[in-house]
């Protein structure tokens, strides 16, 4: 009786690991999103195929204005023209310096310095009301260092699910967004800090 127990453990251990041997990585790990995939990183071709999708249109909106320390909200959205409603989106977003950080109630996560969808925190963003898009809101905090006139760069990618309850997607990187810190005037005045001196 226990060398058939024993054997079906190894029966059952050797299912296990020809399964996890045969699955593909991306689709062990797509659900919680890759890092490392924008600006030059191979984009979402290891899980949804080599060729950039042209006709989805990734972008990322919020103030392009910051000052040095401050922190904004962006949104990244990709839109495909003809999609029907609750296909789902995953992202990948990074950026040249500063940091980025989550938004409550987004699923995403924060993987090393970078952002990714993540559907143990929450259902991903659908396509929606007819439009074929969806989007999720993530922050950027500007270093507290920067000077005057800087730029600081956010890079995306993004793929669009192209039949419901499938691997299946499309993929496309977003237009670079640039945020810039306003140039510190010529002459701009100094604070002084007054100070009493004996009542005088």
């Amino acid at each position: 009786m226990k060398q058939r127990g024993s054997a079906a453990i190894r029966m059952i251990a050797a299912a296990t690991w020809w399964l996890a041997a045969t699955v593909p990585f991306c689709a062990q790990a797509s659900s919680t999103g890759i890092a490392g995939r924008t600006n030059g990183g191979g984009g979402c071709a290891t899980c949804h195929g080599a060729a950039v999708d042209t006709g989805i249109a990734v972008a990322i909106s919020g103030p392009a204005t910051r000052t040095a320390g401050q922190l904004g909200t962006y949104t990244i959205t990709a839109t495909k023209s003809g999609l029907i409603n609750g296909l789902k989106m995953g992202f990948n977003v990074s950026a040249s310096d500063g940091a980025l950080s989550v938004v409550a109630g987004q699923s995403t996560s924060l993987v090393g310095s970078e952002i990714t969808h993540n559907v143990g925190i929450g259902a991903l963003a659908t396509t929606a009301g007819g439009t074929g898009s969806a989007s999720y809101s993530f922050n950027y905090t500007v270093p507290a260092g920067a000077a005057g006139g800087s730029t600081h760069t956010i890079y995306s990618v993004s793929h669009l699910q192209t039949a419901a309850g499938s691997q299946t997607a499309g993929w496309n990187y977003g237009t670079n967004f640039t945020i810039t810190v306003p140039p510190t005037a010529p002459g701009a005045p100094t604070a002084v800090v007054a100070t009493a001196s004996n009542g005088q």
